[in-house]
């Protein structure tokens, strides 16, 4: 969120600015239906490019694929890594897989 009490000179474009921001705000998705790219689902877990393709390819983690690009629902990983044990060894995870 802007602060908009810092924004003296143009009050109209205060207004603007707020209105856009609620309106931004209001649209959010909850985060569990949050979409993720396959670099940002790679940073998230601590994994590999290669370890994201293996679970997509195994069908233990779903994704959508637009325009040749891959994503994810955060709540599909979250599940995903419910069914399977995960063990955290260092930094990075270790999926056991079922």
């Amino acid at each position: 969120m802007l602060n908009y009490s810092n924004i003296e000179t143009y009050p109209e474009l205060a207004e603007v600015l707020k209105h856009i921001d609620e309106r931004v705000a209001a649209a959010s998705c909850p985060p569990e239906q949050e979409i993720w790219d396959n670099k940002r689902l790679c940073k998230e877990l601590n994994i590999s490019i290669r370890t994201a393709a293996y679970l997509r390819s195994k069908k233990i983690l779903p994704y959508h694929k637009i325009e040749g690009l891959i994503y994810y629902l955060k709540s599909d990983v979250l599940n995903m890594l419910k069914r399977n044990r995960v063990e955290s060894i260092g930094n990075k995870l270790k999926i056991k897989l079922n």
